[in-house]
Parts: C-alpha cells; structure tokens; sequence
C-alpha cells in the first residue's frame, strides 16, 4: 500500500504543483524517501521489485546516498536510485556520493570543491578516484558517473595534470600528444 501512494504522490499529485507548492512536496517526500529503508517489508518488497532491472548492471550500480540501497544506477550518464527515485546530474552526483556513500566530511570540500576530476574518456567532470561497484563491493575503483566507465591505474598528464590512462613511458594525455605532435 505504502508503495501504491508514493507513486500515486509522484504520478499524479506532483503533477498538478508549480513553484513553491511543487518545491515543498519534493522537500516532503525527500523526507518520507530517507525513512523507507527503515521500514523492513517495505524495503524488501520495493528490492524485489527492483532487482531484475538492477540483474547484470553490477558495474553500474553503487550504494544510494539518499537510502544507501545498493539501488544506485550511475548508467550512460543518468544517474538515479530505483529504491526511492532520486536523480542526479553527473558531475553534481560526486559530493553527495563521497560525503554520505564514502562517509567524507562536508568540511573537506568547502574550500577545494568536490573530489572530482576530467574523464579521460569524454571530459566530464564525474570522474571520482574512490567508488565501489555492486559487482566488486570491496575493491575502490576510479569512476565516471558521466560515462559510466571504470578506470583502474590513471594517471596524472606530466604536462597538463589532466588523468590518463598510462601506456609504455611517461603518461602524457591525447591531447598533449596532439600538440607535440
């Protein structure tokens, strides 16, 4: 029943919202979302509902930091939870993830900004060097929520710092080795 008026609230009555009445039901529900892990049947009803859509995406799915589900889909740059419906932008998932996944301090970001860097793959400003898929829960990987790509070993360009993935020599990114070449 809990799960039929969640999704009635989301489908139909968000709806009919705008501005501030709009911003005060996702403040509301945002409340309601972080309580229905604790709620046991609830939470095993909605796994088994979602766990098919998560079968075979173990690299694409992390821990929620709204639920902290392992619910979390980081997939071809759309990042959203299946447990309780929280979306993301890619390069705004990255400080959310290392302060309530990771359990880093919101005081280490204040000054430097989130713990990101430039994917090597498509420049996106997702890429974190500490997260833990589904399929390898114990083992840190670098990864894009951007691309959705996993990175192992990539290192700083010795002449423009941006990460790279390191061949036979000193690491140096493409586009360096464009402009040298």
């Amino acid at each position: 029943m809990l799960d039929f008026l969640i999704a009635f609230v989301d489908d139909h009555l968000r709806l009919g919202l705008t501005g501030d009445e709009a911003q005060h039901l996702d403040e509301q529900m945002r409340h309601v979302r972080e309580a229905l892990p604790r709620i046991r049947s609830y939470s095993a009803i909605i796994m088994d509902r979602i766990t098919p859509e998560l079968a075979g995406r173990e690299w694409y799915t992390l821990r929620c930091p709204d639920c902290l589900k392992w619910a979390l889909l980081a997939e071809g740059g759309e990042v959203r939870c299946l447990f309780c419906e929280a979306r993301w932008e890619a390069e705004a998932f990255v400080l959310p993830y290392a302060v309530e996944v990771l359990e880093h301090s919101w005081r280490d970001y204040r000054k430097t900004g989130p713990p990101t860097e430039d994917c090597p793959e498509r420049g996106a400003h997702a890429l974190i060097d500490e997260a833990y898929l589904a399929a390898a829960p114990e083992d840190a990987r670098q990864y894009c929520f951007g691309c959705s790509t996993e990175f192992q070993g990539l290192e700083s360009c010795m002449r423009c710092t941006r990460l790279s993935q390191p061949a036979d020599g000193p690491t140096i990114c493409n586009d360096c080795l464009g402009d040298l070449g």
